[in-house]
């Protein structure tokens, strides 16, 4: 075993492709047939190729001829064989990825488990002009019950066997295999002479092909079982397949098997030949030999099932895998879908069509004497004992289903379930029991196999996650009711060990009305115990299910049916498990007051951070995703209680619903919960209350605690608020902003709510009062707006110091006089007003784009740098590079200054800038950790100055009008660029 890198890894397993290239381009059995064409077109065009075939029917032959053409198009060639998952961080750019027999290598079987996220994968990767190649074997037509479940397999297929070779080409092939194999053909003419060998005849030590029987092989004999290039290969290399003539072509793996029972026979005597075949069983079983680590325990129960009496191998493996590689074996590179970066070198079977033959031979002798190694099923998903059961074992008297090949072993049903209950002895295995059990039993109505196999199950007292996972096999996760429907009893005898999954299909509330006998009644004590017991973890478990499903199923159970009861006892038995005390509030200020994130770890604190996320999600099913008020409408209490614990989009839909219903809520709490969800989701906020950004840590948790998930919340909660604007409620939720936060956005933690005696979180960051200003107005409105008359009081105290520049030119208008005007607008000091005007004129040299600032800071989204100066905040956001910014600002200036004839105002104006050109202002910046990490303060630049001077003077009459009444003010404009040319 070697353990590389991932970069070696990879660049290991290319090499090992690329030698199987160049392996298959020296071999010269190969013909290239139309197929390459075909899927090469197919691969322009799609990017994935589906590549499906009998066994032996040329797949992998083609699959390196592919690569080979890729390659030198500058692709890089990656094969992965027998492998269920791909490692997505092993696939680059423009690579040629080879997948083969991923639904299994007899007994095709779709896995939504694993397959759908798989496929789902591939079909993503093409993006990065990723080629991929799927091959799958054909069984009949059994293949295509693959095809319906995922959009992958629409247009990009491939059977190679309705691609019919012509009998020139079935000439080539034979005739290839055998000149590399030393097989002649005999120098009769048989189209003239009326003798000629029909047969395979060995002339001193040579074999030759009577040239009769070689033109009825490739003229007469019908479809093959196998590939025709596959049974031409065993024929030529394998002396004793070629003495069987044309009767080996008429049924080529019958004919295999045979051939391996002979050889059995023959073991039993011959001690070599013994070694043999236990060499070629072990490797059938375990799908490869494994110099390095063999599995003695298997070696020796197959010597054991063969009736043989020695208890191990006197010989080397390496003396008997030298005998039988070019025979049989191929050596190659051992991958496994739990490794990482290991590789292993090991041998293979030449083909599939062997390791079947092999299997076939030996029966039932391998469950009489099996391996179960704990071990091995710590480290497999699926050790291969059970591999090969699930693949080739059935019961006797099974009937073959349509998706199945027609070779299996057929075995007695009490051996059959004593190898099932040996390897349910670990859980790991359980759930592919399951699986199997449900294919063998159920689908095709097998069911003493299953009661008998629950009854040796009982005597072994398996429970808990062995048949929680037995179960989800069965049932397909609880998405197939075959099993509660045939074994009632069974699902009963073990319903406290079941998944959600499967819980939810067949239980139902004990008082549930119109409900059917097929489901299970449970009391609601019992039920909403369970129910909890899913979502929330335990010492020695894990978090088992989302909140959203038990929401959904409580929706479908309980609040469509209005079985109001069980609602209301579940929301109670959840106070009891969070320990609430009056208002479910403190337990929030509990968990985001955690001063580090470690104390997470902890069982108590773990349990109830965990129901807050579930709590999240129950509430959105409960409502379908936001979609249905039916909830609130029936349970409005319920919902004003937990609102605080609910998604935005939750809250926001129950403020409408109880705006749009006029139900009477508690005005005060409401505020206090859209400013806590305002604050929970703020960076600035949870650091400052905790020291550290829990934040992190609630995301992992719950996406809804991230700012990126559903767009920032505050800008949102503006926008919902901008909507409703004449509602009581949302006067009084931005009346307690107002009461809570003071201009310098300074912290009041212990300020108190108007009503009531509930602590608030008294602090709401520059950013997040940016965004809500901006959501309260529309952004896109470019017109003057009054102010709100709802919000006429918050924007009078906020809009100048928070907002950026779009909204203060809105709302903010320069003093007439000195005495402030009655209008309708927020009046601001001229002088400070010319402060915020001018000081965005200036710019920070090292920054080109905002993408500059979010990698110099580490932001994404909505976020921005806050700069502050003594009267404002000053944002490095999209508006800082948005030149059209910068026009509005010379337009407001000569709109509210130079067209109303506000001297003051543009004196103001004109000494501010004075004061920038003369260098008095060095720097308007005040917070010295941003600081530190810019290494120059802002300064005027000729660009802005250019757009500032674009939007006063706009046109000839308006230049007229600015020089008329305010000439210093286009020379201290004049004197500003000038300054910038000179530096």
């Amino acid at each position: 075993m070697i353990c590389f890198t991932m970069s070696m890894y990879i660049f290991l397993m290319t090499a090992w492709t690329k030698a199987l290239i160049k392996k298959h381009r020296e071999d010269s059995t190969y013909i290239e047939t139309r197929a390459v064409g075909c899927a090469e077109d197919i691969l322009n065009e799609n990017n994935i190729l589906i590549l499906v075939s009998k066994a032996g029917g040329g797949k992998s032959k083609l699959c390196l001829q592919l690569a080979h053409i890729y390659s030198e198009k500058q692709y890089k060639p990656m094969l992965f064989s027998n492998t269920k998952k791909i490692k997505t961080g092993l696939i680059s750019s423009k690579c040629f990825v080879i997948l083969e027999d991923i639904f299994g290598g007899t007994n095709l079987e779709f896995d939504d488990d694993i397959h759908k996220s798989t496929l789902d994968i591939l079909s993503a990767c093409p993006e990065n002009e990723t080629k991929f190649v799927l091959t799958m074997r054909t069984n009949g037509e059994a293949y295509k019950h693959i095809f319906s479940k995922h959009k992958i397999f629409k247009n990009n297929i491939i059977n190679l066997d309705k691609i019919i070779l012509t009998t020139s080409e079935k000439r080539k092939i034979f005739l290839k295999h055998l000149t590399v194999n030393n097989l002649s053909i005999c120098k009769c003419d048989f189209t003239t002479e009326q003798v000629c060998c029909n047969q395979v005849i060995n002339l001193d030590g040579s074999i030759q092909v009577g040239r009769k029987l070689f033109e009825e092989i490739i003229t007469l004999v019908p479809d093959t079982h196998v590939g025709f290039p596959q049974a031409c290969n065993v024929f030529s290399s394998n002396k004793q397949m070629s003495k069987l003539g044309l009767n080996f072509f008429e049924n080529t793996t019958k004919s295999q098997i045979e051939e391996f029972k002979k050889m059995k026979l023959k073991a039993l005597n011959d001690n070599w030949t013994m070694y043999q075949y236990c060499i070629l069983v072990y490797t059938a079983i375990k799908g490869y030999f494994d110099l390095s680590d063999p599995d003695n325990i298997l070696i020796t129960n197959i010597l054991s099932a063969l009736e043989f009496d020695k208890t191990h191998i006197p010989v080397e493996l390496k003396q008997l895998l030298t005998k039988l590689d070019g025979k049989f074996f191929v050596q190659g590179w051992l991958q496994k879908d739990y490794m990482e970066n290991t590789i292993i070198p090991a041998y293979f079977f030449k083909h599939t069509t062997i390791l079947e033959a092999v299997l076939l031979s030996y029966g039932d002798n391998f469950l009489k004497n099996m391996s179960f190694s704990e071990l091995e099923c710590q480290v497999y998903k699926c050790p291969a004992q059970l591999k090969v059961i699930k693949e080739y074992v059935r019961p006797k008297g099974y009937k073959i289903l349509p998706t199945e090949q027609e070779f299996t072993i057929s075995v007695g049903s009490d051996l059959l379930i004593q190898g099932l209950v040996e390897f349910l002895k670990s859980d790991r295995n359980a759930i592919e029991i399951g699986k199997y059990l449900h294919k063998v039993a159920l689908k095709s109505s097998y069911d003493n196999l299953i009661a008998s196999f629950f009854e040796r199950a009982n005597l072994n007292s398996f429970q808990g996650l062995t048949i929680e996972r037995l179960l989800d096999g069965l049932t397909k996760r609880g998405s197939c009711s075959l099993f509660s429907i045939h074994h009632r009893n069974i699902l009963y005898q073990y319903i406290n060990y079941i998944s959600f999954q499967v819980f939810i299909k067949d239980v139902r509330p004990a008082r549930l009305q119109q409900i059917g006998d097929e489901f299970f009644k449970f009391s609601h004590e019992v039920l909403i115990r369970r129910l909890i017991s899913y979502m929330v973890p335990t010492i020695d478990s894990d978090v088992k299910t989302n909140g959203d499903d038990v929401g959904k199923y409580i929706r479908k159970t309980a609040i469509l049916e209005r079985n109001d009861t069980f609602v209301k006892s579940f929301f109670m038995d959840l106070d009891q498990e969070l320990f609430y005390f009056d208002q479910p509030i403190h337990f929030y200020d509990q968990i985001i007051n955690e001063k580090s994130g470690g104390n997470l770890e902890h069982l108590p604190i773990e349990r109830k951070h965990t129901l807050l996320c579930q709590l999240n999600n129950i509430l959105d099913g409960l409502t379908d995703c936001c979609k249905c008020s039916l909830f609130m409408k029936f349970h409005p209490t319920i919902c004003e209680r937990y609102a605080l614990f609910g998604s935005l989009n939750f809250i926001l839909m129950f403020l409408k619903y109880n705006i749009l219903e006029c139900v009477s809520i508690n005005n005060d709490v409401m505020s206090y919960i859209i400013l806590s969800r305002i604050n929970a989701c703020d960076y600035y906020y949870v650091q400052h209350m905790t020291g550290n950004c829990l934040r992190d840590v609630m995301k992992t948790s719950n996406k809804e605690y991230s700012l990126h998930f559903e767009g920032d919340p505050s800008i949102r909660i503006g926008q919902f608020l901008g909507q409703h604007k004449s509602n009581k409620l949302i006067k009084s939720i931005l009346s307690n902003i107002c009461f809570i936060t003071n201009e310098n956005g300074k912290s009041l933690c212990c300020s108190k709510l108007s009503a009531g005696n509930k602590l608030s979180y008294g602090y709401m960051s520059p950013l997040t009062m940016k965004h809500l200003l901006e959501g309260l107005h529309n952004i896109n409105d470019t017109r003057p707006q009054e102010l709100p008359l709802c919000c006429e009081a918050f924007f009078r105290k906020f809009v100048f110091v928070y907002s950026s520049i779009p909204t203060f030119l809105k709302y903010c208008r320069p003093i007439l006089s000195h005495e402030k005007n009655n209008s309708e607008f927020v009046d601001v000091e001229n002088s400070v007003l010319a402060m915020k005007l001018i000081t965005s004129l200036r710019e920070f040299n090292d920054f080109y784009s905002e993408t500059d600032i979010c990698k110099r800071f580490g932001l994404s989204g909505n976020d921005a740098v806050v700069l502050k100066t003594d009267n404002f905040m000053y944002y490095l956001d999209s508006n800082y590079f948005d030149q059209s910014v910068i026009r509005d600002i010379g337009s407001y200036v000569y709109n509210h200054g130079i067209l109303k004839g506000n001297v003051s105002f543009i004196d103001s104006v004109i000494q501010t800038l004075k004061s920038h050109v003369d260098n008095r202002i060095t720097n308007i910046i005040t917070n010295e950790d941003v600081l530190i990490t810019l290494p120059k303060p802002p300064t005027l630049t000729f660009t802005r100055l250019e757009l500032f001077k674009s939007g006063l003077t706009n046109d000839v009459e308006r230049l007229d009008e600015v020089k008329r009444l305010a000439p210093q003010l286009l020379e201290q404009v004049r004197r500003a660029q000038a300054l910038c040319e000179s530096n």
